[in-house]
């Protein structure tokens, strides 16, 4: 039994003797009905502040970092084919090509939060500093994105957004790429371009995001 689809290729793609052996992939049990009952925050329309939420402790696998950038395994093609940058750098693209967008953590990797100590489109929160329900309440857009260090059997902070009616924007690869439907529940992203395009695509869509964070909840709830 494989927590997702990669891994269980993984295991087909150099197993030796199990030829007859059903491999199955199930999904680790999760209790997420009290996210069920969390509602995001609201916007009147697309002119209003879209705010995007990353939760998770500060691993510095867990993010791009100084130590992580260019480590990790390359499983996919893109990943062999596309540098991913440092979070430090990400972010400042993503400031510097979209507007009226802020993006809030708990807890960011502090190589993160000391690159930028005051700047009012980065609000940095303490791991566990409030409940979970809450962050996620304040949030429109969920993105998740880590190093190739960080392999994902199926990542708890993502089920708890999708439950929470937040789309998700991440890479397809590990768990994510079965748990965020993309297209539906999220949108599948490989490299910055994509991550700015999605996000700028569901700030100006707002009826898109809507529909993609009901769908999210459905989701969770089966």
């Amino acid at each position: 039994i494989f927590q997702n689809s990669e891994k269980k290729k993984e295991f087909y793609r150099d197993m030796i003797g199990f030829e007859n052996t059903e491999l199955l992939t199930m999904f680790g049990a999760i209790d997420l009905d009290k996210f069920l009952e969390v509602l995001p925050a609201q916007r009147k329309d697309n002119r209003n502040e879209l705010v995007v939420l990353k939760h998770c402790t500060p691993d510095w696998r867990k993010y791009i970092t100084a130590e992580s950038e260019n480590t990790g395994e390359r499983i996919h093609i893109w990943q062999k084919h596309v540098f991913k940058e440092k979070d430090i750098v990400f972010y400042k693209r993503l400031m510097d090509d979209t507007k009226n967008i802020r993006f809030e953590f708990m807890e960011a990797h502090p190589e993160l939060v000391n690159a930028y100590p005051n700047n009012p489109r980065m609000k940095f929160h303490k791991w566990d500093s409030m409940d979970v329900r809450e962050f996620l309440s304040r949030g429109h857009v969920y993105l998740y994105r880590t190093s190739n260090k960080w392999r994902d059997q199926y990542p708890r902070v993502v089920a708890e957004a999708l439950a929470a009616g937040l789309p998700v924007l991440t890479e397809p690869r590990d768990g994510t790429r079965d748990r965020v439907d993309n297209g539906n529940t999220g949108i599948h992203c490989i490299d910055y371009d994509m991550f700015k395009d999605a996000l700028k695509k569901l700030q100006r869509k707002e009826d898109m995001r809507k529909a993609m964070g009901q769908h999210a909840k459905d989701w969770a709830r089966l």
